[in-house]
């Protein structure tokens, strides 16, 4: 029975999740580039930046895939699938977690440029 309650409803909504994830922080990027240069295009790295949040996303979704899958062939489970969602699981928290790094630095930089923007008003 649990099994099947997860395919039915946790599946589901964890293929949501990954989406938002990817517009969230695909969005906060690209308006971090272009307030940050105004006049040039956004380069080759700032397009591979932003991609980082969708590549999270296919990752979990086909985690998530590969875990249905698994459920189904429930009780003849294949050792290489088992592998496969231990893959793709440590490859998702390795995008995931540089997205929030670079999050963080370019956070770190709007508010270092805040702080020193009021200094220099205060002298």
């Amino acid at each position: 029975q649990g099994r099947q309650d997860y395919q039915a409803f946790q599946i589901p909504i964890d293929m949501i999740y990954p989406l938002l994830f990817a517009l969230g922080y695909s969005l906060f990027f690209a308006a971090y580039f272009r307030s940050q240069n105004r006049t040039l295009g956004l380069k080759k790295y700032h397009l591979a930046i932003i991609s980082l949040p969708f590549i999270s996303a296919i990752i979990d979704w086909s985690e998530n895939v590969n875990t249905y899958l698994l459920l189904q062939s429930f009780p003849s489970i294949d050792a290489q699938n088992v592998s496969l969602g231990s893959h793709l699981t440590q490859y998702k928290f390795l995008f995931i977690t540089v997205t929030l790094f670079i999050f963080t630095m370019m956070i770190s930089h709007l508010l270092f440029n805040k702080v020193r923007e009021r200094q220099a008003l205060l002298r």
